[in-house]
């Protein structure tokens, strides 16, 4: 396989699990959520926790895909500039270069995914996991979380869980592009 086919499908393949990982969380956000509102509240609360704790697992197996892709195309398109940085002086004459800027930006914003996910993973679902369900539903059978804005821990982490899914969708898209660029250059 020639060398720019081999780029072509580290690239695609990177852009593919960031397209899988933006689209899971605009199903987390938007469908799932949504739709788990028809059910009872214990089925749905279980629901929602069993879901999300898969999901994070798939996030996971996600982000790793795509870091290997990252780290492929960074090594496939200039493994010379790579080579180079390792001392201040080289890193600095990396980010001279829009390459090297890119491969930044691209480093930066799959940071920011794993903070994201981590602080999913670490810090809100177990706070929701941790509440009761009758904490979770109000008496008219809808989500109190949906209007929380200061209140039960619980309640506030499923709201910023969705902020941090959409914050994810966004994350992503914008590696989609950076990671485009970068395999560009």
């Amino acid at each position: 396989m020639s060398s720019e086919a081999l780029v072509v499908s580290v690239v695609a393949l990177r852009v593919l699990f960031l397209a899988l990982f933006s689209g899971a969380y605009i199903w987390l956000v938007s469908a799932f959520q949504t739709g788990t509102r028809l059910l009872p509240p214990p089925q749905r609360l279980e629901l929602i926790r069993g879901v999300g704790r898969r999901f994070v697992i798939l996030s996971w197996v996600f982000i790793v895909l795509m870091s290997l892709g990252g780290i492929g195309s960074a090594f496939l398109v200039g493994p010379q500039s790579l080579g180079s940085v390792t001392t201040l002086s080289g890193l600095t004459s990396l980010m001279a270069t829009s390459q090297g800027i890119i491969l930044v930006l691209e480093i930066v914003v799959t940071l920011l995914i794993v903070v994201c996910n981590l602080l999913i993973q670490f810090v809100y679902l177990p706070r929701v996991v941790a509440t009761p369900i009758s904490v979770m539903e109000s008496s008219d059978k809808s989500l109190k979380w949906l209007t929380a804005k200061d209140g039960e821990p619980g309640l506030r982490a499923v709201t910023r869980i969705g902020w941090l899914g959409a914050t994810n969708v966004v994350l992503g898209v914008i590696a989609i592009v950076i990671g485009v660029l970068y395999s560009s250059l």
